[in-house]
């Protein structure tokens, strides 16, 4: 059965690790934006949108639902910036027919994000391991190993492979470094 991640579960930053509060931004949000909190947000054509799929480049967490604005810039949207420094946390299911179920080899792995199709919540999935799909690496449990479906800690990687060598960053730039003459 794939993962129901209710938005309670969704995608959010993981309290208490060294910092008593995290960087968020405002960004003009993309027209009929209707995304929920912990959605894995990409900036296109200056416009923060919900993902669409594992090959886009993220720039953040959703830190509030989408605003079905009516048109481009009419809503502004706050979002955590997908930074390798910060540790989320998620649930990590499965897409396939089995319930994921927590063991300490999880620790270290890469997975990517699969999104609930009853509810639209996100969630790491067990499925997407390949190179090109990958966006976060397991640091920790939430959730004792043994668990069904559950919450782990995770750090999003910057490359897109497990070894950091990879040819395409995967999170997206916040600030743009300018040549100074």
């Amino acid at each position: 059965m794939a993962s129901t991640v209710k938005e309670a579960q969704s995608l959010r930053v993981a309290k208490g690790f060294g910092t008593y509060s995290h960087a968020s931004l405002t960004l003009p949000e993309a027209a009929s934006q209707t995304f929920k909190k912990g959605s894995p947000i990409v900036v296109s054509s200056g416009y923060a949108q919900e993902s669409a799929d594992d090959s886009e480049v993220l720039f953040g967490i959703a830190d509030q639902p989408g605003q079905n604005g009516s048109s481009n810039g009419a809503k502004n949207t706050r979002i955590v910036p997908a930074l390798p420094s910060y540790v989320f946390e998620g649930l990590l299911g499965s897409s396939s027919a089995t319930a994921h179920t927590l063991a300490a080899a999880n620790i270290g792995s890469v997975y990517g994000f699969s999104k609930d199709g009853t509810n639209g919540g996100w969630y790491l999935d067990d499925q997407e391991t390949t190179v090109g799909t990958v966006r976060a690496r397991v640091v920790g449990f939430k959730d004792p190993v043994g668990t069904s479906e559950g919450r782990v800690y995770f750090v999003f990687l910057a490359f897109t492979n497990n070894e950091g060598t990879a040819d395409a960053t995967i999170v997206g730039t916040l600030f743009a470094h300018s040549a100074t003459s």
